[in-house]
């Protein structure tokens, strides 16, 4: 730091008085103003540094209003028009298929009544022992492959919709400044249901207030589904 120089008009006062006490009290009262004047220049700078850290910092913090929101994905599934319409239709294609089997059981079992009126070992015997045989493992290898394709084919609705989910939320978070979006369950704890109280219990979300976002969705993607709809209704055949 330079040397704090003063105007020379103070040394000149003081070499006009001829006094030793008189310049020794002038070189004291300079001392002191030297020393309270590097103090003020100190506490300036560090005053300066304060002010820049904390513009920084603010200019660092995230703009106002809330930066994270919640959302309950169950009951956007439970809402969404699209999902409920797939999957009542693969209900109706199962109970078809279950009406497929009661039948083949009927004719297993007409074939069987058929059985107790033969003599065992018979041509007719064996014959209807072997058409029986056949008609049940053909049931069960049909039914082990119809039940991995409605597996799959609800895997797919559940993937489907879930990734439209998804994207309707990011694109709803992008429009309002929301950084995250957390999972979080709104439903009722049932005491008396120990199932619901240990899922109650582990919930990660444990308070919000006005940062649930799931109506907004709901909203979307329904609309989203009927846009896709008509747009295909539209499609030339």
């Amino acid at each position: 730091m330079e040397d704090i120089r003063f105007p020379v008009k103070h040394l000149g006062k003081a070499a006009e008085s001829g006094s030793p006490a008189r310049v020794k009290e002038e070189n004291n009262q300079q001392g002191a103003l030297a020393v309270r004047i590097l103090t003020t220049t100190v506490l300036v700078a560090v005053l300066v540094l304060g002010v820049t850290f904390v513009t920084m910092g603010q200019s660092a913090s995230p703009p106002a209003g809330t930066r994270v929101a919640v959302i309950d994905i169950s009951s956007v599934f439970k809402n969404h028009e699209s999902f409920k319409s797939q999957m009542e239709g693969m209900k109706k294609d199962v109970q078809a298929f279950e009406g497929e089997l009661r039948e083949r059981g009927k004719e297993i079992e007409s074939i069987r009544e058929q059985l107790i009126g033969l003599k065992v070992g018979s041509v007719d015997y064996k014959g209807k022992e072997k058409l029986m045989a056949q008609r049940q493992a053909d049931g069960q290898v049909e039914t082990q492959v119809k039940r991995r394709e409605f597996l799959q084919r609800e895997s797919q609705i559940y993937f489907a919709t879930y990734m439209q989910i998804s994207e309707e939320v990011a694109r709803f978070a992008q429009r309002n400044g929301i950084s995250m979006v957390v999972r979080f369950n709104s439903g009722e704890i049932d005491p008396d249901n120990r199932k619901s109280v240990m899922e109650g219990v582990n919930r990660p979300v444990v308070y919000q207030q006005n940062l649930n976002i799931t109506k907004n969705i709901v909203a979307l993607v329904n609309r989203a589904s009927v846009a896709g709809a008509n747009q295909g209704d539209r499609t030339p055949r």
